[in-house]
């Protein structure tokens, strides 16, 4: 692959799919498909993300590299509208205490795949009042009422 070509890989791998979504208002969308131009079109602080990022991608093993492009190619293959939703999760996410940021990670992980692909769909199948309902629940929920809707769910599935 050219180093161009790896280079815009590389960003647009990392801008959507890394960690676990992108940062995807940092680099234009337009620059995407041409490191050369991207350069070109970003700022100062841009190529500096760029750059480490560029340095992150590089420490990738193949196998997380791979990984990294497929979920990519994914998000690539969701409408507009479903790719604004998962930028938006990523920064609320991003935006939460390191802490909590840790507790939802170690709690995805520990699910197994059917276990996430049923989270998945139960909350696709949600009306747009009833996730607002559910966020709220969730928010407001003490540690030990969260522990309890966890179970329910559990019980469920």
């Amino acid at each position: 692959m050219r180093p161009g070509k790896v280079l815009a890989a590389m960003l647009a791998a990392l801008l959507f799919a890394a960690a676990p979504l992108a940062h995807a208002d940092d680099v234009p969308a337009a620059a995407m498909p041409d490191a050369g131009t991207a350069g070109k079109q970003m700022t100062p602080g841009q190529r500096d993300q760029a750059q480490k990022r560029l340095q992150k991608w590089q420490s990738l093993s193949p196998e997380e590299q791979a990984r990294v492009q497929e979920r990519y190619e994914k998000f690539k293959q969701l409408s507009p509208e479903e790719q604004q939703r998962l930028r938006e999760a990523y920064h609320k996410y991003r935006d939460l205490p390191p802490e909590q940021q840790q507790q939802l990670r170690e709690r995805w992980r520990d699910m197994s795949p059917e276990q996430r692909e049923q989270a998945k769909e139960r909350w696709r199948n949600l009306t747009p009042e009833q996730r607002e309902r559910a966020k709220e629940r969730w928010r407001n929920a003490t540690p030990e009422e969260r522990q309890k809707m966890r179970e329910r769910r559990e019980q469920h599935t």
